[in-house]
């Protein structure tokens, strides 16, 4: 029987739980940011009062995220509020392709 994962998405953030965390992480970040809105400014933000470890800077295509104690909350101005449980996450920012150019680019939130 297959366990299902838990995926979360928010705008053009999607948030994979994760088994563990890679053993090679990037440079870990205190901004509490998983992306800023290009068009609008906003931003996909942690709640500041939870305990967690967040690794890569906003800007970057993929993130790593551990929620430490007591949950955690992802805010955004124009999105409803993620709940995610203790554990490991991987931070994916949403691509789309397209077919004419024939590239692949973020999408804009």
């Amino acid at each position: 029987m297959k366990t299902k994962r838990l995926v979360r998405r928010q705008g053009d953030v999607i948030i994979f739980k994760v088994e563990k965390l890679p053993e090679e992480l990037p440079a870990k970040e205190d901004d509490g940011v998983l992306a800023y809105g290009e068009v609008t400014g906003h931003a996909h933000r942690l709640d500041n009062t939870a305990k967690f470890e967040k690794f890569g800077k906003a800007e970057a295509a993929k993130q790593y995220l551990k929620v430490i104690e007591g949950g955690l909350t992802i805010t955004h101005e124009e999105h409803a509020p993620i709940i995610l449980p203790d554990g490991d996450y991987e931070i994916v920012k949403q691509r789309e392709y397209n077919i004419v150019e024939r590239i692949a680019r973020p999408v804009l939130d």
